[in-house]
This record gives C-alpha cells, structure tokens and sequence, in this order.
C-alpha cells in the first residue's frame, strides 16, 4: 500500500478524481500534507496500513495491524528506535524535551519506556494506569491509575497542586508546566503552571487535547473550546483531536477534518477523503522554526 504525501491541496483534488472513477480504497492508508512533511517526517516507504498514529516532537509512530509499533523522524533521537518488547501499546507520549521519553500504555495497564530522558522516573513504573495525560509538550508525565490515584514524574513534574486522587477521571492533558483533567461530571481541575483554575466556559469536558502551549476541550456536546496561546477554534461537533505548538486538527464523526493555527492555509486537508484519526507533527530541519504536519489515516471508501 503506498503512502501519498500531500504537500498541496492540487494533489489532494488528484486523489479525489480517482476516487470519483469508482475506485476502492481500503481502511488504513496514512496519508501525510503540510509544510513539515519532507525528509526525515515522511514515512517508511514499507509502512502499509496502519490502525492508529502518534505524534511526538519531531518522532511519529503507528501501530500496524500486527500490533507493531512503527517509528520515524528525529534520527538523533532515541525515541525512534522502538524496543522489540514494546508489547500490546494502546497509547502513547513524548516529553517533548529531554531527548523526547516515550511513555506507552500497554492493554494491561503496565507502562512501558524508552528513549531519551534528563530525569528520574520511578522504578517500577506504575501499574494499572488508565490514562496518560496527552500532549506534545512539558518534559513530564501524569497517569491515572484503575483506583482513581494519580502520579507523576519528570523535569517540574507536573505535580504542584496536583489532585492525590480523581475518581472517574475522563481525560488528562498537558501542555508545557500546566495540566488539566475532566473529572467524571465533566467539570475540569488544573494545577501547575502558575495557575489552579481552568476556564468555566471549558466545561463540561469528555475529552482533552495538549498542544505545546495550549489545551483544547472537545466538550459533551462535541463543541470545541481552547485556552492558552490559542484561542479561536471551528464551530460545529467534532469526535477527536490533536494539537502540536501552535497548530491543531479536529475530525467531525463523518470522518472530515476543521485544521486551524500555524500554516494552517498550508494545511488544507486533501479532497474527497475521510480519516478514522488525523494527529499534528512538527518537523524542525533547522534552527527553531517549526513546520507542522498532519498525518491522517484514511477510512475504508469506495469511489
């Protein structure tokens, strides 16, 4: 299965005429656009269908079919070399600084590590862990345990304020010294950073997305709502979301996706196809600038 990297919205109109030819295109493509997706950012050539995708700072990951975890990106980061013992993952994190560490939820709750790191972290790590606060950014972890006990570890940790216990806890993100959590009514509860409090108008949260200086909340109601250095999202109803630095991507349960921040004219999703997940890299060829990237893996169409 080929990956098709769209760099402009004239290639995206490319694939949308094929499909128009009553052409099949099964479940799994992963389908790369944007500024940032050249070099190093592009992925394998023998990737073929993937089933879920991460984004790290400058690091990707997917997971195949065979439970195989994927890297690429940074090759001066260690994080690209996956572990062959990695095991069943069902999510995973970077720090974003700190050589980027890899945190990974495997199915029965064990955490699994790797890659850089310029910090401690408990040993063993913990276990029965529910949720793992998402984000590119902070150089710190937070989990949720089964039991509703919370830990954390890392550079500034993540730990002033933080709550001892949140049972019924729906989601967790952070974003550089700050973190945020969805308790189980959907209110929210906030802590380091400088501040204890989350915006009112944020809640009721069923889920949370960490961008590298902001958070957004996908509210019940499938709304949209982000504080931080970025504050103005798409109106309408979205099922999920990803965010790097300054730039985030939502998809709508059609499978459509709203892209807005950073470059995000550059980020026009490509025409006449629908994704099961879409997740926001960045790629730094040189010096600071930082040029995203939307990496998207295609839902099961036929033309």
């Amino acid at each position: 299965m080929s990956i098709k990297s769209f760099a402009a919205r004239v290639v995206g109109m490319l694939v949308f005429a094929s499909a128009a030819q009553g052409q099949h295109y099964p479940a799994g493509e992963l389908v790369v656009w944007g500024p940032g997706a050249t070099g190093v950012m592009l992925p394998p050539a023998n990737l073929g269908p993937v089933v879920d995708v991460w984004a790290t700072y400058q690091t990707i990951f997917a997971r195949r079919p065979d439970g195989s975890i994927v890297a690429w990106g940074d090759p001066l980061s260690a994080s690209t070399q996956v572990p062959a013992n990695v095991g069943d993952v069902v999510t995973l994190t970077g720090t974003g600084g700190c050589s980027n560490r890899i945190m990974a939820v495997r199915a029965d709750g064990s955490l699994f590590a790797w890659g850089g790191g310029c910090y401690s972290e408990p040993s063993p790590l913990p276990t029965n862990v529910q949720l793992l606060a998402n984000g590119t950014s902070g150089a710190f972890h937070v989990v949720a345990k089964s039991d509703g006990s919370m830990a954390s570890w890392g550079y500034g940790s993540g730990t002033g304020g933080m709550p001892y216990s949140i049972p019924g806890v729906r989601s967790i993100a952070k974003a550089q010294d700050y973190v945020v959590a969805a308790q189980a009514d959907g209110s929210l509860v906030a802590w380091n950073g400088g501040t204890s409090s989350a915006p009112a108008d944020a809640a009721p949260a069923r889920k949370l997305v960490g961008g590298g200086y902001h958070i957004i909340s996908i509210r019940d109601d499938g709304s949209l709502y982000s504080w931080g250095e970025q504050y103005s999202t798409p109106s309408g109803a979205f099922e999920d979301a990803s965010a790097c630095a300054f730039t985030s991507v939502a998809r709508r349960a059609d499978g459509t996706l709203a892209v807005w921040g950073l470059k995000a004219s550059e980020l026009t999703p490509p025409a006449g196809i629908r994704f099961s997940k879409a997740v926001v890299g960045v790629n730094v060829p040189k010096g600071f600038e930082e040029f995203p990237l939307i990496l998207a893996i295609r839902m099961e169409i036929d033309g």
